[in-house]
């Protein structure tokens, strides 16, 4: 037998006692980049949803459709939980999710609690006095700034 025989059984016997390991090490990376994937998911699905209630902003039901929003304008898992918004060259936006929902009331008014006034928005404060006063509107959480 040459040596490129001997080689040749060598590397066909090694490669048949691998392919076992070689295929169980592929299955449990696919499951946990799944297992990472639902994770992350439910890491930013759950914060977008928390801070869509925090706000007091939105309708009863409505924080599945600001979770959909927000992850179509970038919202995302940025590492150890962290939520943060990336811009199309994926870097991060330097805001946190509650300025996001505070910036884009306009396109998420269809979701809003009706009667809510914006409190930056002195005008419509103004003219709603009598309405507030009464209870019939409300005035909507003013953000923190640091």
């Amino acid at each position: 037998m040459t040596d490129e025989e001997l080689q040749a059984l060598v590397d066909k016997a090694v490669a048949e006692a691998i392919a076992p390991l070689q295929a169980r090490l592929s299955e449990t990376l696919a499951g946990a980049r799944k297992s990472q994937g639902e994770a992350d998911r439910a890491i930013v699905d759950g914060g977008i949803a928390d801070a869509a209630r925090k706000s007091g902003m939105f309708r009863p039901g409505a924080e599945d459709l600001v979770v959909e929003k927000a992850k179509a304008a970038g919202w995302t898992n940025a590492g150890g939980g962290l939520l943060r918004q990336l811009d199309d060259d994926g870097e991060i936006i330097g805001r946190d999710i509650g300025e996001w929902i505070q910036d884009n009331r306009g396109d998420l008014a269809a979701l809003l609690l009706p009667g809510v006034i914006d409190p930056t928005d002195r005008a419509a404060f103004r003219k709603n006095l009598k309405a507030i006063a009464d209870g019939t509107r409300q005035v909507g959480p003013l953000r923190r700034t640091a």
